[in-house]
This record gives C-alpha cells, sequence and structure tokens, in this order.
C-alpha cells in the first residue's frame, strides 16, 4: 500500500511510503501520522490538513533584513497558521528550528551565533527561501563606525559659520578656499572689489585677511568634526554590549 508520512503539527509531508497495512504503526507516533494514497504526492506542493491532502499556497515573504542575535523579529505580516524552518548554512554548527509567527504574524528568533541562515515555509505554505545575515558584535561595531562617517561627511557638507557666515565647506569649496590662500601667500593681490559667495548664495565682500580668517575657521570647523567623529567610534569600539552600540545616538552635539 502506499502512503505519505506527514507532521502531525505543521501537516509538512516528509516522506512516500510504500509498505505492508501491517507495519502501518513502525510509521507513526506522537509527532508523525500516515495517509493513505492511490499515487505518490510531490511532497513540495501537497500538505496535510485533518488527514487531507491539500495544495499547498504561495506566500512572499517579508523580511526585515539583517539581523543581530538579540534582535528577534525576522518575518513580519505572515500569516499566524504558517510554520517556518530555520536552519544554518554549512559553516555554522546548527541543525534547524521549526518555528510559527505570532499572533501579529511575526516570526522571531534569539540567534545563537552570527552567520548566514536560511528561513523557508513548511506545511500549508511555499515560498522562496530566505537567506539572512545574523551580525555579530564586531560587525554592528564596523557598520556603526561607518554611520558615524556618512554623519561626518553630512556635517562637513552642511556648511560652517564665520562672521555670522554661514559659508560652504565641501570638498570642492576646501579646494577653493585653499587655491585662495595659497595665491594670498604666494604674494598674489586679490582682485578689485574681491567677494566670496555665502552658502546662501551671497556675495560677501572679502579682504586678504578676511580670506586667512575664513580659511582658519574652516580648518578650526573641519579638524572638530573630525575629532567628533574620532570620539565616536572610539566610544562604539570601546563597547562590550550589542545594545550599547546600537543605542549610541551619533547624531547629537556635531560642530556647525
Amino acid at each position: 500500500m502506499k502512503y505519505i508520512k506527514f507532521n502531525k503539527s505543521t501537516g509538512d509531508i516528509v516522506a512516500n511510503l510504500t509498505v505492508d497495512p501491517s507495519l502501518v504503526s513502525m510509521y507513526t507516533d506522537d509527532s508523525y501520522d500516515i495517509v493513505e494514497i492511490e499515487n505518490q504526492v510531490e511532497m513540495s506542493s501537497y500538505w496535510v490538513s485533518n488527514k487531507k491532502i491539500l495544495p499547498k499556497q504561495t506566500l512572499t515573504l517579508n523580511s526585515t533584513g539583517t539581523f543581530i542575535p538579540n534582535q528577534l523579529s525576522i518575518i513580519t505580516n505572515a500569516p499566524t497558521d504558517c510554520w517556518f524552518r530555520i536552519r544554518g548554512t554549512s559553516d555554522l554548527n546548527f541543525s534547524e528550528v521549526i518555528k510559527k509567527p505570532t499572533s501579529q504574524g511575526n516570526l522571531t528568533y534569539n540567534f545563537p551565533n552570527s552567520g548566514k541562515y536560511i528561513i523557508s515555509t513548511i506545511g500549508k505554505y511555499i515560498s522562496a527561501p530566505l537567506e539572512i545575515e545574523v551580525a555579530g558584535l564586531d560587525t554592528i561595531k564596523l557598520n556603526r563606525c561607518a554611520e558615524v562617517n556618512v554623519k561626518k561627511q553630512e556635517v562637513i557638507n552642511s556648511g560652517f559659520m564665520w562672521n555670522s557666515v554661514k559659508l560652504d565647506s565641501d570638498t570642492g569649496a576646501q579646494a577653493s578656499i585653499n587655491f585662495a590662500i595659497s595665491n594670498i601667500n604666494g604674494g598674489q593681490v586679490l582682485p578689485e572689489n574681491f567677494y566670496w559667495t555665502s552658502f546662501d548664495n551671497v556675495n560677501i565682500p572679502m579682504t586678504a585677511q578676511d580670506m586667512l580668517d575664513m580659511a582658519s575657521a574652516l580648518a578650526t570647523f573641519l579638524f572638530n568634526v573630525h575629532d567628533k567623529a574620532s570620539e565616536l567610534k572610539a566610544l562604539i569600539n570601546g563597547m562590550a554590549n550589542i545594545d550599547d552600540v546600537l543605542s549610541l545616538d551619533i547624531n547629537a552635539n556635531w560642530p556647525n
């Protein structure tokens, strides 16, 4: 006789069987049961509910991204009758875990190690496997330091103040100011009615001394921004807890 063996909890079909009816009890236990069939079943396309063989429903997984060991939400807005299999890739000492989502449809799991995991549906639903990467403390630190670099550049590009005037301080502006200062220090006389255009596109009359003073203010601003970034990175790299690294405010108290 032909049978399928399925998981009682998930309805996932795990095997097609051809066995003597007298031996059926050997294939059932607290976790698994069997159903008699006429023809073998494509296990990846069907599941069992109340001993009825039904076609699986297609499901698109909504992932929350790259995860960390103590971040629990993996999948969001999943059907609450869905079952998931979490497996580690070959480089991880992790076999598998079978879990259901919460009543809000969120799959939660506290990963024991950093590395790559595969999430797939079993039972009623079928979906493309989802590969996620669980980041450890060192990776989180690198990511946060990269965020500091982005914030640093954002602050630099936002301009600096000199004599109550906001001036450009991006890479192009730095090159223009350095070029002008180099010419002044080389003895070149500024053109008559020389001016410098502000961040807000207002022309500001400038003398050679004004330019030197402005360049000095820019240098101080750039150093202070660099110093703030270095301070934040030192804090991040000195932390031993992922929560502390993630909760550090990297947006406050930058020079302006």
